[in-house]
């Protein structure tokens, strides 16, 4: 299908709402810089097959600096047809019967392969943990769109408290870029960076087709068939300050929540603006 994960060519085998709820912990010193080694990876794949020595090296050295991800793996080819490019899994335990449990309902084999062809996006996303499906920003998004009903996050590719320590220094955690959610009808598709709700398909084979042509993004598609969003029912503020949002703490050598999470406005007419501070990860 395309994927190449490390382990297969180099022989490797409840939302918590403060900062101080994090295990101390000391990510290690002793393995290779994140930035250093994803950038010589895509580097690489400019000019070499992803099966090459070099590109495996590189993939080895990658996986090395990730000690508690799952191996990064390189996505070329079959089945999005794309450039090959690195993707970096944004979750430490999500499995493929978690994405199922989210969606709640009985697929088709046909269904299952382009669940499984979305997760492998080179965003990284993966399966929402089980606890955090009732997350505050999942129930302020609830709130921003009440004529959706049952809609439950799938897929997304932020950081929970738990898993942030885990993360290398250089490679910042912060809220879901990308969320993929299910409905009692149809499938949508949300982005942070323009707090946007999109209409993704009744179908994952019509997700995927619209991942693969880039529909999230306007005109520009097969026959400038983008998808549409939807409207919500009031003005509203970032979404994503009611996910995580982190610092790192040089004291503690990892990251750590930046501020408490808040919990969505009990009415959306009052106030809802929280102080926070800028994502660096998306300005």
């Amino acid at each position: 299908m395309g994927f190449l994960p490390a382990r297969w060519h180099c022989g490797h085998t409840g939302t918590s709402s403060s900062a101080s709820s994090i295990a101390s912990f000391v990510f290690p010193t002793t393995v290779p810089g994140f930035f250093a080694a994803h950038t010589q990876l895509e580097n690489l794949l400019r000019t070499c097959e992803p099966t090459s020595e070099p590109v495996q090296a590189a993939l080895r050295q990658l996986t090395l600096a990730l000690p508690f991800h799952p191996p990064p793996q390189i996505i070329a080819g079959n089945p999005l047809n794309w450039p090959a490019t690195v993707r970096v899994d944004a979750h430490l335990n999500s499995t493929f019967e978690d994405a199922l449990d989210n969606i709640g309902t009985t697929l088709s084999d046909r269904e299952k392969t382009f669940l499984q062809y979305i997760i492998q996006h080179p965003w990284g996303w993966a399966a929402t943990p089980k606890q955090h499906r009732n997350a505050s920003g999942f129930r302020y998004l609830q709130q921003l769109y009440p004529q959706i009903h049952g809609l439950r996050p799938v897929l997304d590719d932020g950081t929970w408290p738990e898993e942030a320590q885990y993360s290398p220094p250089e490679l910042e955690p912060g809220p879901p870029f990308h969320i993929l959610f299910t409905s009692d009808s149809e499938y949508y598709f949300h982005r942070m960076d323009e707090a946007v709700l999109y209409e993704a398909g009744k179908t994952l084979e019509e997700v995927f087709e619209g991942l693969k042509y880039c529909k999230y993004m306007g005109p520009g598609g097969p026959g400038n068939d983008e998808w549409e969003g939807v409207d919500t029912c009031t003005d509203f503020f970032e979404p994503s300050q009611y996910f995580p949002n982190y610092k790192f703490d040089r004291e503690e050598a990892h990251w750590v929540l930046g501020w408490d999470i808040p919990e969505p406005p009990e009415s959306m007419d009052e106030d809802h603006r929280q102080p926070g501070i800028p994502i660096s990860r998306y300005y």
